[in-house]
Formats: C-alpha cells, sequence, structure tokens
C-alpha cells in the first residue's frame, strides 16, 4: 500500500510565522491593491463562482477551470500539479462572499463595462474597416498577391462575408485586448494595418493565435492568411476567437 506525502511549496517552506492580532488594530487596504489576488488566471476577471484546487489551493472561476480540463488540459493552470477530474476541485462560497463585500457592484460595474466595450467595439470595427480600404487601396495586397503559389487556385484564399467576433490581446500586457468584428476574409495584414491606427503608428506586428486556451501562442507567418482560414486551422474550440499581438523591436 502507498504512502502519499503532501509535498511543500518554496514558500511554505520558507515563510515565517505571523504574530496574531489581539488588539483593536486594524489593517486598511483598498480594493484597488487587492484586485489581483482577487483575478481568475484563466479570463483575468474578478473571480465568479469560485473553484479551488484541493491540491495547490489555486482559485479559478468555475466555468474557466471547467472548460480547461474538458479540453484535456489535466493539470492546474498556475502551477501545473495534476487535476484528475472535477473532483479535484471544490467550491469556495467564503471567497464568493469576500468578493461580494469588496465590490458589492461588481454586477452592475460589469454591465457597465459590457456596455462601454460594445461602444469601443463599434469604434474599432470603424478604424478596422477604413484600414481595410486602405490596404486594398495599398501596394502591400500587391505584395500579399505576388508571395501566392502559381499551384494557388482563386478559390483557395476567397472566404465568405460572415462576421466573426474576436479579441486581439496584447502578449506583453493582457490588460490591453482589444475587442472586434469583421468579415471572415480580414487578413493578418490587415491586422497589422488596424494596429498601427489604434495602437503604435510607427510599429510592426506579428499576429499569434493558440491551438487550445492553455497552449502556447503559435505565430501566423502569411500576412495573406483570414479570419476564416485561423478559424479552421487553429480554433475549433466553440467559443469566441482570441488572438495575440507582440510589437516587434
Amino acid at each position: 500500500m502507498s504512502t502519499e506525502h503532501w509535498e511543500l511549496s518554496q514558500y511554505e517552506v520558507h515563510r515565517c510565522p505571523q504574530e496574531m492580532i489581539t488588539d483593536s488594530t486594524k489593517i486598511a487596504a483598498s480594493p484597488r491593491s487587492l484586485l489581483s489576488e482577487l483575478l481568475c488566471p484563466i479570463c483575468l476577471d474578478l473571480l465568479k463562482t469560485t473553484m479551488t484546487t484541493k491540491e495547490c489551493l489555486h482559485r479559478f472561476c468555475q466555468d474557466c477551470i471547467i472548460t480547461a480540463l474538458r479540453s484535456g488540459n489535466k493539470e492546474c493552470p498556475t502551477c501545473r500539479k495534476k487535476l484528475i477530474s472535477k473532483r479535484s476541485l471544490r467550491p469556495d462560497p467564503n471567497f464568493d462572499a469576500l468578493i461580494a463585500k469588496i465590490y458589492p457592484n461588481s454586477q452592475l460595474e460589469s454591465q457597465e463595462q459590457q456596455r462601454l466595450l460594445a461602444s469601443l467595439t463599434r469604434k474599432h470595427m470603424q478604424a478596422l474597416q477604413q484600414s481595410n480600404r486602405r490596404m486594398r487601396d495599398s501596394s502591400e495586397v500587391d505584395e500579399i498577391v505576388d508571395k501566392k503559389s502559381p499551384d494557388d487556385s482563386p478559390g483557395d484564399y476567397e472566404s465568405s462575408d460572415e462576421l466573426i467576433e474576436f479579441q486581439l490581446i496584447s502578449l506583453e500586457d493582457h490588460m490591453i485586448c482589444y475587442y472586434l468584428g469583421t468579415t471572415s476574409n480580414t487578413t493578418v495584414g490587415h491586422l497589422g494595418q488596424y494596429l498601427r491606427t489604434v495602437h503604435d503608428a510607427s510599429a510592426s506586428f506579428e499576429i499569434l493565435v493558440k491551438h487550445s486556451p492553455l497552449g502556447e501562442p503559435q505565430l501566423i507567418g502569411d500576412l495573406s492568411t483570414n479570419l476564416e482560414q485561423i478559424c479552421k486551422l487553429y480554433w475549433q474550440q466553440g467559443e469566441k476567437l482570441q488572438m495575440y499581438f507582440t510589437v516587434l523591436s
């Protein structure tokens, strides 16, 4: 019969005990200073219906961690300890109550944020459409066409005008995120032009995408690759497409 041993983390090995406060001393902390401790590491939003891993005690939104487990990643997204199934998780209602106490209006703030995001999305769509028009009229489109192989048929690059909504997230700072919606024939080259319009006019950008929510971002090197092809090749998760960008030095 095997005996399991609890493995202490480096923090647990070296931490010093804290003296208990027994008098009337009060410690004040602003909600902003606590925010990073209350965010889900997967969606980077306030924890909702918190689930805690039994092994390593890391916390995630219920929907986020269950989606991660269903995608085949049987490990903690934070420390990579093994998670066998949902039985490796437990609800944490006390933490939900703590968040509700610190952010009593979080639901109203979330609704307001959604309204602002919708407004920003409309503005970004207009900027992207303007960028698309400039791109079609520029020599860069000709350069992309010249890169096609003679054996490529025109049908290989045609796509529908279906509207695709997606997030374009900075790889260096995930707090920088553009919520966009545009036609499926928008290319990686168009996205680079858009980023020069809204992010940095003097920079060059690389566009990346993940094969799975917890995978490593993969570079899309062909500027003529469009959103329809990206969805078919890289993103078959049944969720809103997430793409990343990085500024070339």
